[in-house]
């Protein structure tokens, strides 16, 4: 990219809206390029991304997202959460599906202290009008009702609170 150079011919004005005008250009292939990034992170499962750890945040995608495609209610186990992606057929109606227990999901999400929290992405691949609920398990608090509608993504913050209660919440 090319940085235009003030125009001695051009008024002040058109010299800074040129200026302007490749200062857009430049943001625009910025973002464009910023996209095409995140999108290969998602949905790039051939590669082992690794565990990203801070204070309070673990990310951990794994080589593949996980698939549910039962025929009733499905659960949501800690292993399949710790994916990072949750791909969800409900197979031809709605579905109220349950996550682990509290106690599963601080152990096998390796949450070792309170307020950690851990990320997920719950894909809905119907191919119908069906939605997919969720629900807590044992020890789990819903912030709100999630409700999944057909073709959309909810991302979901699973937070310890105690090491016998999670919270798990949109975001």
């Amino acid at each position: 990219m090319s940085t235009p150079t003030f125009e001695p011919s051009l008024s002040p004005v058109r010299n800074l809206q040129a200026l302007l005008g490749a200062l857009v250009v430049a943001v625009g292939k910025i973002l464009a390029t910023f996209e095409i990034c995140a999108t290969q992170v998602l949905f790039n499962h051939d590669v082992r991304v690794g565990k990203i750890e801070t204070a309070s945040h673990k990310v951990a995608p794994t080589a593949a997202a996980t698939a549910l495609a039962t025929g009733g209610a499905g659960t949501y186990l800690a292993a399949a959460l710790l994916s990072g992606i949750i791909t969800r057929d409900p197979a031809g109606a709605n579905r109220t599906d349950t996550t682990d227990t509290a106690a599963n999901l601080v152990a096998g999400l390796g949450l070792t202290a309170n307020y950690q929290e851990v990320f997920c992405l719950i894909v809905n691949t119907a191919d119908g009008a069906e939605t997919i609920t969720l629900a807590g398990g044992t020890g789990v608090t819903l912030q709100t009702a999630i409700t999944i509608a057909r073709y959309c993504v909810t991302r979901l913050s699973i937070v310890r609170t105690s090491s016998t209660t999670v919270c798990i919440r949109e975001v």
